[in-house]
């Protein structure tokens, strides 16, 4: 790192980082959360206190298939140990919550609020991983400057 830049705590990841993801967890979290509620034959108040841990466990049951049933059963079938698993699990994540989000986004009540907000972040996470895919090279260049 050059001499005059030791005061600096640089950011620069390819990965997110740690707010980030707690950030998107969050977000996630709490769109399950609403979309649990609304379906609950319940008031809205106890809908949303039972809909927290109903969501907690939801979110849990495709990480749970795919790394406990999915993935060992590919193993047994093909001999290919897949190594990657963060990566299938949160696509297959994201790909739930845009299916949740689809239905819930077309009905009829003020949860389609929360439906559309799920995709206006979506689709402006989209165009900043465009923009940095553009950047790519720039960026890589300027983390070696930096001694990344």
């Amino acid at each position: 790192m050059p001499p005059n830049l030791e005061h600096l705590a640089l950011a620069i990841d390819r990965d997110q980082s740690a707010i980030e993801i707690y950030g998107v967890s969050l977000w996630l979290f709490a769109t399950a959360v609403a979309y649990v509620a609304v379906l609950l034959p319940v008031p809205l108040g106890w809908a949303v206190a039972l809909a927290i841990p109903v969501a907690g466990i939801a979110m849990q049951i495709p990480l749970t298939v795919i790394g406990g049933i999915l993935i060992p059963l590919w193993t047994a079938v093909t001999g290919v140990k897949l190594e990657n698993l963060q990566k299938l699990e949160s696509v297959a994540t994201m790909t739930l919550m845009v299916i949740a989000s689809s239905y819930f986004a077309v009905a009829r009540s003020p949860v389609r609020y929360i439906g559309w907000f799920f995709f206006a972040v979506f689709l402006l996470n989209a165009a900043a991983w465009l923009i940095m895919a553009a950047l790519r090279t720039r960026v890589e260049e300027m983390e070696r400057q930096c001694g990344l």
